[in-house]
């Protein structure tokens, strides 16, 4: 891949997320039943990303409801949600792509711990029901180490940095996971 950024960001600064260690979350598929899924999806995203409002998340929500395994054009979505008590927890978006492979991405959580291995767990678990698929992979904010490690303590491997892709002073590291 080959890019040019033309008009670079200021570096930004790790924020500060407050983030909880957790033994277990329970997961599900489908933002339908969960209230508060665009709130917690905006803001997650803020300091990683710019453009994920409302719109984005009704975008998603129609994509989700297309099914999976839409037309390639539609672009179909499945959307996993992590919760305790009823409350998101951790949201992941995966959308399948062309040549057998899975985008999972954004990935939001507020947890650490056993409990985003299981929600990780899960979301691998469900897509390897789904035929021919051979990879999975996925963009996690450089300065997102805690997710990055979670990542690579799961078999992902770093392919890359995206440079600025989605804000101003916010490289991307691009994570891939190769299925046998």
């Amino acid at each position: 891949m080959f890019g040019k950024v033309l008009n670079s960001g200021t570096v930004r600064h790790k924020p500060e997320l407050q983030r909880e260690q957790t033994d277990h979350i329970d997961c599900a598929v489908g933002s339908a039943a969960f209230d508060g899924f665009s709130e917690f999806v905006i803001s997650s995203a803020e300091p990683w990303y710019d453009e994920i409002n409302e719109e984005f998340t009704r975008a998603v929500a129609e994509a989700e409801q297309r099914g999976f395994r839409a037309e390639y054009s539609k672009k179909g979505k499945r959307v996993f949600i992590g919760h305790q008590n009823g409350e998101i927890r951790a949201v992941a978006i995966a959308t399948l792509k062309r040549g057998g492979a899975v985008k999972i991405s954004p990935v939001f959580t507020d947890v650490v711990g056993k409990g985003l291995s299981e929600f990780l767990q899960y979301i691998e678990a469900d897509l390897q029901e789904i035929d021919e698929v051979r990879k999975y992979y996925t963009h996690i904010p450089v300065l997102d180490t805690e997710v990055a490690a979670f990542l690579r303590a799961a078999g992902y491997q770093s392919e890359g940095i995206l440079r600025e892709p989605y804000k101003s002073g916010i490289d991307m590291v691009f994570f891939g996971k190769m299925l046998t």
